[in-house]
């Protein structure tokens, strides 16, 4: 799934509820913030309850980055950023699902994710089409750790020699499943965390709210123009469109896949 930019939605949703103008980039920064401070404390939404209040410190974390004076209530803030944030699939995931389920495999969603993912996933249209659902907030741990890919594997029954993992984060993903004794193949859309880590780069702009940093590659991961290595399954042109000649090598038998289109291809 990916993030519809949350920046304009959000404008539009402070001026209906208080009246409030907000300006583009201020909106757009103050957002960074918040999905910062998400992404760190995501854990702490792993119920109903404790998810209310992680979303009141989102809201409070927002609401502190827009500085406005006078500033709205954090009960506004919260119900405009909720309204802001949709996530929709990709074109190519329901078909590359529905395909992966006809062929009698079963499917699991283990993302870092508060415990409103399933949620998530059924407004998106994919719930029906995954057989379950581990968010990491409800395990108590995040990928990379092993104990949110081993609470995927419990989930439908499956040893990691019988898995596949399919993510866009080197790091987190690919990294991740592969100390689970797990087999990844590495998805690396242009706006994928792979093109943010350097796995792809893209000359287009980040999403609204969306860091255009990209990260220092792990430990033992060499930066190399060479491509592909030996071992590494390439199923499109490697690297993309790039801005800079360089880009960061996954590990030796790692698949790496531009669109689910591709999936089965490397299966």
């Amino acid at each position: 799934m990916r993030l519809e930019p949350p920046g304009p939605r959000f404008r539009r949703e402070l001026q209906e509820l208080a009246g409030v103008e907000v300006g583009e980039q201020r909106a757009r920064a103050a957002f960074r913030e918040e999905i910062a401070y998400y992404v760190a404390h995501h854990l702490e939404g792993r119920d109903a309850a404790s998810l209310g209040g992680l979303r009141d410190r989102c809201a409070g974390v927002l609401a502190a980055a827009l500085g406005l004076s006078p500033a709205p209530s954090i009960r506004v803030v919260r119900e405009a950023m909720l309204r802001s944030l949709r996530f929709t699939a990709y074109p190519d995931a329901s078909p590359a699902l529905a395909s992966l389920r006809r062929r009698g495999l079963r499917v699991v969603v283990a993302s870092n994710w508060d415990c409103s993912l399933p949620g998530t996933l059924e407004r998106a249209g994919l719930a029906g089409l995954v057989d379950a659902v581990v968010p990491s907030a409800i395990v108590g741990a995040p990928k990379p750790a092993a104990a949110l890919f081993d609470a995927a594997l419990r989930a439908v029954g499956c040893d990691a020699a019988g898995a596949v993992h399919v993510g866009d984060s080197l790091e987190h993903d690919v990294i991740g499943a592969r100390a689970a004794g797990i087999r990844a193949v590495l998805i690396a859309r242009d706006d994928s965390a792979a093109a943010r880590e350097g796995i792809a780069g893209t000359s287009a702009p980040p999403a609204d709210g969306v860091s255009g940093t990209s990260t220092r590659p792990p430990d033992g991961v060499s930066q190399t123009s060479s491509w592909p290595p030996d071992g590494v399954s390439q199923t499109s042109s490697w690297p993309p469109d790039v801005a800079s000649g360089t880009s960061t090598r996954p590990p030796d038998g790692v698949s790496v896949i531009r669109t689910l289109t591709e999936l089965s291809s490397v299966l």
